[in-house]
């Protein structure tokens, strides 16, 4: 699969005669653009359906709840607020997506609604969590 060829090619590329530095200067190079060329990719294979709306909204729910509760109990610990512990927890990052990419590509089926869902919700919670941070901000 993908995710596995580019593991073994970060180990490789880790046991180098590179130095650190260089593999760290290539690696900030090449981020920005991946991103954005997956990022687009994702979009690009969107299909809006009523199965979507019923897969993601309930991920995004889950993904809310269970994110704010671990906000919660970290904040005794860390001696921060719940609502900004929650709200740095929020962002879902890009290993979903890629990790959806992965498996409609080991499938092999053209059937893009586990890649919609991840996708929508990515960027629903993307922008729930930029506007708790922002409203956190204020207060």
């Amino acid at each position: 699969s993908p995710l596995t060829t580019g593991l073994l090619a970060g180990m490789a590329w880790q046991r180098s005669m590179h130095p650190a530095t260089l593999i760290g200067t290539d690696l900030e190079r090449l981020q920005h653009p991946l991103l954005a060329l997956l990022l687009i990719a994702a979009g690009a294979s969107l299909q809006f359906s009523w199965a979507l709306l019923w897969i993601a909204a309930p991920l995004i729910l889950l993904r809310l709840s269970s994110k704010t509760a671990a906000g919660v109990l970290l904040s005794r610990h860390a001696g921060v607020s719940p609502g900004l512990t929650s709200a740095v927890l929020l962002p879902p990052g890009i290993l979903g997506i890629a990790l959806a990419f992965n498996f409609q590509q080991v499938l092999g089926s053209g059937e893009t609604l586990l890649l919609s869902a991840v996708t929508v919700s990515t960027m629903l919670s993307e922008i729930l969590a930029r506007t708790v941070l922002s409203a956190e901000e204020v207060t």
